[in-house]
């Protein structure tokens, strides 16, 4: 009896804290908000603060480091919620000066702890996603539910500006390639744009495609001895008919930032999309050759019809999740790589921000020097031939 008066009483608390002292999202306002340059400090720049304050959920993941450098060297006060140890969000410290970053723990599945994150900001950007379905979170608690918490919290806060990064080509019934219904993760964040539409029709969401940089989730990936069989890299239809438009995420986290800033932008949606149009199949021998593991040896694409060994491994990888939590490879992820790259109509884009998104030719055989045979030599200039760069496709309006 106790222990339920205590869990109601708790609540009355939490409800008191939600309605005291916070306007009301329905009243118009201007970011960044007129009233803080009052709290301005400093001549800009890191160390300096300019009144704002900006939560960044997912602000540990690849993308999320590469917001908050955006935001915290024109002085913006950041709030870093995290999950688990605090030891693997730690070395965010160094981005702003003392004071111009919080970390908060807190649990997407507990509202509060997701109220008490965003609370005291003026605007909030939710870049939480997964990849990879675990047995505590699936793609629908984290890209729908999870998304629609957020923006509930932000709602109720008074809060004016709400970025939610979703992705290209999300749809409510994706076209099956491997899998019967589809792809989950792209059914999952469809399903999580139109929850944040109700909760707060002025957000503003933000659809990149595939984001490519150091230690990501793309280039490495076909780099990876766990996508290759025996040194060939099976595609679905030898990789011919997957048309893919990659997007360096130092632009992606550019037009975060410019949408959060841009009176024009609530209630818009952004697709980013790469300048530049491949098929998967040109990619992926591109990596082959910036890595100097050549044809010639062994190291090509085939079709992943043909590769039943690799479709046993994968299906193992995917069946037994008490043994690959987060597994390299998966069926899920197999059926995303047969998506192709396509922009839908009345959406705008880097060219809306005012950003020249940069090639993926100038970026990659840097970010793979890792995997290059005798990655450590030091070669003199010239002395490899200049890897051949892959044959670009028309660009699908």
């Amino acid at each position: 009896m106790r222990s339920v008066f205590a869990m109601n009483s708790r609540v009355v608390v939490f409800a008191k804290r939600r309605i005291s002292g916070l306007p009301s999202a329905a009243v118009p306002a201007v970011y960044p908000n007129i009233n803080r340059k009052q709290l301005k400090r400093g001549t800009g720049g890191r160390s300096s603060f300019n009144g704002q304050v900006v939560t960044v959920f997912g602000g540990g993941g690849f993308v999320g480091k590469y917001v908050l450098n955006e935001l915290a060297k024109t002085g913006t006060q950041v709030v870093i919620p995290f999950r688990g140890d605090f030891f693997e969000v730690q070395r965010l410290k160094v981005i702003g000066d003392l004071g111009q970053v919080q970390f908060r723990k807190f649990d997407l599945r507990d509202e509060e702890s997701v109220f008490e994150c965003l609370r005291h900001s003026t605007a909030v950007i939710n870049l939480i996603g997964k990849d990879i379905e675990t047995n505590n979170f699936s793609f629908e608690k984290v890209h729908a539910i999870g998304a629609q918490t957020i923006a509930r919290c932000v709602r109720e806060a008074g809060i004016q500006r709400f970025l939610h990064v979703s992705t290209a080509n999300a749809s409510p019934r994706p076209t099956p390639h491997l899998l019967k219904s589809g792809s989950g993760f792209l059914r999952s964040k469809w399903k999580g744009e139109q929850l944040v539409r109700q909760e707060m029709p002025s957000a503003i969401i933000v659809r990149p495609t595939d984001i490519h940089g150091l230690d990501d989730n793309f280039c490495q990936y076909f780099a990876r001895w766990q996508r290759r069989q025996y040194g060939k890299v099976p595609l679905f239809r030898g990789g011919f008919h997957s048309y893919k438009q990659p997007v360096f995420v130092k632009d992606v986290a550019q037009a975060v930032v410019q949408a959060l800033q841009d009176p024009n932008a609530p209630a818009n949606t952004y697709e980013l999309f790469g300048p530049r149009r491949y098929t998967l199949r040109a990619l992926v021998e591109y990596i082959n050759r910036c890595i100097q593991k050549p044809e010639e040896e062994g190291f090509r694409v085939t079709n992943l019809r043909w590769s039943p060994s690799f479709m046993a491994r994968v299906y193992l990888f995917s069946a037994l999740k008490g043994l690959f939590k987060y597994p390299s490879i998966s069926l899920e992820r197999l059926e995303r790589e047969c998506v192709s790259d396509v922009r839908q109509e009345n959406t705008l884009g880097f060219e809306d921000l005012g950003i020249c998104a940069e090639p993926l030719e100038d970026k990659w055989e840097y970010h793979l020097m890792q995997w290059r045979r005798q990655s450590y030599y030091g070669e003199e200039v010239s002395e490899f031939v200049q890897t051949e760069r892959p044959p670009q496709q028309p660009i699908v309006q």
